[in-house]
């Protein structure tokens, strides 16, 4: 597995707080600016990776680090990470020295705490392992540790991994391989990261004690074929069930606009959270840890910057997490929101349903809405077993697009210019209605 490590500070690094952390592996490397210099590559005398440091970022959003780190934060950090290839020996010694003497210098904190254990000023003597036939012919990626035809492989070694930006790169520069995500079986994964390898084809694989590896969101049984991690036959593998610790509400919408000059996006996703939570966001950003304080003009001055290609936005806060998709279209800018809010043992629906339609309503032309339920962990982390199936609990379609009601024993509302069905409350009658509806509204494409 690889390791990294993660400096905290009040003060911001400076260009000779990362000279010094660099020097942790000695004079003898080289040093590289990768990703329009959002990178520094650290490589033995050989030219092959030994680690990688991240610029460091401003954290200005509350809770990140507790939620990420399990490591308790008052007031703005900066966060400095880096990452040791798995081809290097004496890896977590060395990502942590390299953090350590960030952390020194600036009076910080180091992660995980056993890299504090490691003396700032020492010195890890570090020479890739890596055969120089296996060095790929193309740039490599800097958070692949293998890279071969058919996939990009990364190994992560976190109690809790993230959307972190060297993965998004991953995913977003494969080119047409399969992105592989490898953890130990007691890893979690954030939901932005379960959402991005899904929506961008990527798969996790989770390594058992026993050697033995699945995928740790479906427990087919996995094998290393030489190239890439492939189904190995024999059907799933256990992986036992979650306790019910918990509820997830979760909502899907999407809302469409006119582009116009005026626009401001994040409208929708914030009457959402507003509705279930009582306050806006706390953060938003493109990656984990989510850097910047709420807000939608700053956020829609991206979306603009970067059309017409499509964007993917996170907001966060406490108890609530978000995924924002931003698309140009023939039709105008659309707005896919994906928000899962967490609740205790026996948490109910906060607000009335028809309500959150209309606070909805009021950002833009709503073309489908809907909330289902589930068991699972109030934390809105994802573990490598089976948590509660899904429960359908409400539907919202535009009335325009559907000229002729579903005919099921369920009778719609109107609310506005939407369609509304209240699913029963019993679970098996509720996907059995949802069932129902969705078989004569999908085929057209509506609620796609």
């Amino acid at each position: 597995m690889t390791h990294d490590a993660i400096a905290l500070t009040r003060r911001r690094p400076e260009q000779m707080h990362l000279l010094a952390a660099l020097m942790a592996a000695g004079p003898e490397g080289t040093v590289e600016e990768r990703t329009d210099g959002a990178l520094l590559r650290l490589s033995d005398t050989g030219g092959l990776p030994l680690a990688t440091l991240e610029t460091p970022v401003l954290l200005q959003v509350p809770g990140e680090t507790q939620r990420l780190l399990d490591v308790p934060a008052d007031g703005p950090l900066w966060w400095t990470e880096v990452r040791a290839a798995s081809a290097t020996p004496e890896a977590g010694r060395l990502a942590a020295a390299m953090a350590g003497r960030v952390a020194a210098l600036l009076d910080g904190a180091v992660w995980p705490p056993s890299a504090a254990r490691i003396p700032a000023g020492d010195v890890v003597r570090a020479a890739s392992t890596a055969p120089a036939a296996d060095r790929p012919a193309r740039e490599p990626l800097p958070a692949a540790d293998i890279e071969s035809p058919h996939a990009v492989v990364v190994l992560q070694d976190r109690p809790l991994v993230p959307l972190s930006p060297w993965i998004s790169e991953m995913l977003g520069r494969a080119e047409g391989r399969a992105c592989q995500l490898v953890t130990p079986e007691g890893s979690r994964l954030t939901l932005a990261l379960r959402a991005a390898l899904l929506g961008g084809g990527g798969q996790w694989v989770v390594r058992e004690r026993s050697g033995a590896c699945r995928d740790g969101l479906t427990g087919a049984a996995l094998t290393w074929d030489g190239q890439r991690f492939a189904p190995a036959g024999g059907g799933a593998l256990p992986t036992g069930s979650a306790p019910p610790a918990g509820v997830q509400v979760s909502i899907d919408l999407r809302v469409r606009h006119d582009p116009t000059a005026e626009l401001r996006l994040g409208g929708a996703l914030e009457a959402a959270w507003r509705h279930m939570t009582g306050r806006p966001p706390a953060g938003w950003g493109t990656a984990e840890p989510v850097t910047l304080p709420w807000s939608r003009e700053a956020l829609t001055a991206l979306a603009r910057e970067r059309a017409p290609r499509p964007t993917l936005l996170l907001a966060v806060g406490p108890d609530t997490q978000a995924l924002l998709r931003v698309r140009r279209t023939r039709q105008g800018v659309t707005e896919s929101v994906s928000l899962t809010h967490g609740l205790g043992p026996g948490g109910g629906l906060p607000g009335e349903l028809d309500t959150l339609l209309r606070a909805v309503q009021r950002e833009g032309e709503v073309q489908a809405l809907s909330i289902r339920s589930r068991v699972a962990r109030p934390d809105l982390t994802v573990p490598a077993r089976r948590e509660g199936d899904p429960v359908p609990l409400y539907l919202a379609v535009a009335a325009r697009e559907v000229p002729v009601l579903p005919r099921t024993p369920l009778e719609p509302r109107r609310v506005g210019t939407m369609h509304c069905w209240h699913l029963p409350g019993d679970p098996d009658a509720a996907r059995k209605a949802h069932g129902m509806l969705m078989r004569q509204l999908a085929p057209e494409g509506r609620l796609r």
